[in-house]
């Protein structure tokens, strides 16, 4: 049997302009899709509107990657570009990078919590499904956050300095909410409501419960195995830029320091020892409603 190697030299510069490249279409999408919603009026910026909140959840994908990986040349510009791509939904890079990183060392144990407040027990019931979709826990959970770090208090379940860098975070995304609606409202203006809000809660939050929802439901969560306990799932190209590698997810627990460009290519090697693969996300969510319809 071929010998599976779990830590291939990585090509830093390779690393970094693949992900400079995506930023610039995020960027661009973004921005075009800003301008649109800005120029139409309803019911025309609907579309607009939806695929802007497909964006908001692929920034965070492009987060994940910078929790793994210091892709730019020093960590504070990391920190920064992260900072930025979790703004429109309310995440924190340095709280995600945290309990992230503790996901991936606790994975298959008790100990282990998911990032964004899932309650994955609750998919019982079409309102409980509908409740995980709208990612709602995650929205309260940041206000929550929001209040704390404007009232100095930290967060025991991080490292000090870890904490102080929530903290601060927490902080500009309160006093850049608050600085919106402010200027929304001077302005008189709904462009917070239709470039922010609409998006977020229309497709940003179902969205990205989407993307996350295959990665170990229905899996093995009594084992360390990542083999058991995770799923992969083989998507398009395109599927594949849009979630950022995410559906290559039974690789990036195996070697989470991989460059996610290199994640399909590292499936070709273990797939003979996944255990849970499906050919699309279509798949995977065809067999989910059939059993939740059942």
């Amino acid at each position: 049997m071929q010998e599976i190697q779990t830590r291939p030299e990585i090509n830093f510069f390779d690393q970094r302009a693949t992900f400079v490249v995506k930023l610039a279409i995020f960027a661009i999408l973004t921005t075009s899709l800003g301008i649109s919603i800005a120029a139409l009026h309803p019911p025309f910026k609907l579309l607009p509107q939806l695929l802007l909140g497909m964006m908001f959840a692929h920034a965070v994908e492009l987060q994940h990657e910078l929790t793994h990986h210091i892709i730019f040349a020093n960590e504070r510009l990391n920190r920064l570009v992260g900072i930025v791509l979790g703004l429109p939904m309310l995440v924190s890079f340095s709280l995600y990078k945290a309990l992230h990183g503790h996901h991936h060392r606790a994975l298959g144990t008790p100990e282990d919590q998911e990032s964004f407040s899932y309650s994955y027990e609750k998919l019982t019931s079409l309102t409980g499904f509908i409740s995980h979709l709208s990612m709602f826990s995650h929205y309260v959970a940041a206000l929550a956050n929001i209040r704390s770090a404007i009232l100095n208090q930290l967060r025991k379940d991080v490292p000090p300095k870890v904490a102080c860098r929530v903290r601060n975070e927490f902080r500009f995304l309160g006093g850049l909410i608050l600085l919106l609606l402010i200027s929304s409202a001077l302005g008189h203006t709904l462009v917070v409501w239709d470039i922010w809000l609409v998006p977020l809660i229309l497709s940003a939050g179902p969205v990205h419960a989407l993307i996350e929802l295959p990665e170990h439901l229905g899996c093995d969560q009594q084992t360390t195995d990542s083999f058991r306990n995770t799923r992969s799932i083989r998507a398009s190209k395109l599927v594949t830029w849009y979630v950022n590698g995410n559906n290559y997810h039974v690789e990036h627990h195996v070697n989470a320091a991989l460059p996610i460009n290199q994640l399909a290519n590292f499936h070709t090697q273990l797939a003979p020892k996944i255990e849970h693969v499906e050919p699309s996300y279509w798949a995977f969510y065809r067999k989910f409603f059939q059993q939740f319809f059942r």
